[in-house]
């Protein structure tokens, strides 16, 4: 178990994509926009700088995509992508749990 120190709020994104009522661009754009509004706890965040320039070209990744026959194998790159960065581990004084960067809500 981990200590999220931020949260990134997607699921409503999957379900409408495993819906059909958005496209595959459409859920790049979206996770890009919550990317992009997510504010990083700089009192918690070692090397914040480096940390929010990876996690914006993540963002620029998922305004990437385009319709075609790798769409979908191009999202699944990017989420790995999402995925590692969010477990990073945060400094954590020895008393509390181990803080990681970010939970994905994705369900």
């Amino acid at each position: 178990m981990a200590d999220w120190v931020h949260k990134l709020k997607v699921k409503d994104l999957i379900a409408k994509r495993d819906e059909e009522t958005i496209s595959i661009v459409q859920l790049g754009e979206g996770f890009a926009e919550r990317i992009r509004a997510l504010k990083l706890n700089k009192n918690v965040v070692n090397d914040h700088t480096d940390q929010e320039f990876e996690l914006m070209d993540i963002a620029e990744q998922f305004e990437g995509i385009v319709e075609n026959e790798e769409d979908e194998a191009d999202f699944d790159t990017i989420m790995e992508q999402l995925y590692d960065w969010a477990d990073q581990l945060i400094y954590t004084p020895k008393h509390l749990m181990q803080r990681k960067m970010c939970w994905i809500e994705t369900f």
